[in-house]
């Protein structure tokens, strides 16, 4: 897997580095509203940093993907909040410290999905201002 996708605490946006597209590791930033398709997703959480995010915040937590594609500006939160092919996931090690994995609203564990989306937009009522989202079927 080559892109990595995160929530960032600092900026309330989406962080990410994609090596095969870039050449590097170096991070960019998704400001504003942005919708990014995923494929082939991998959800993972470094157990050991868990341990500390439970205590300091810090990114412990990305989603993996093999191929990655910002959609146009027509998409947006609603249409995957509202649509009941897609679930919510998240990991919050403030908010649910014994979860050290990502996991549904419904807390069914989540390592894996074939299409995901992360989503930022500055009505996003957390710290990061990013949600994501698997496609059920």
């Amino acid at each position: 897997m080559s892109a990595k996708f995160w929530g960032n605490l600092n900026k309330g946006c989406i962080s990410y580095s994609d090596k095969r597209a870039n050449g590097t590791d170096k991070v960019h930033y998704l400001e504003g509203s942005h919708v990014v398709e995923l494929a082939k997703c991998e959800f993972r959480v470094a157990p050991a940093g868990h341990l500390r995010a439970v205590k300091v915040r810090e990114v412990v937590a990305r989603i993996h993907a093999e191929a990655w594609a910002v959609m146009p500006s027509d998409y947006c939160l609603a249409d995957y909040e509202n649509d009941p092919q897609w679930r919510e996931v998240s990991y919050n090690p403030k908010e649910r410290p014994s979860q050290d994995h990502f996991a549904t609203r419904s807390g069914e564990r989540v390592d894996t999905a074939e299409r995901a989306v992360i989503i930022t937009d500055p009505s996003i009522n957390n710290k990061a201002k990013v949600k994501a989202f698997i496609r059920t079927n």
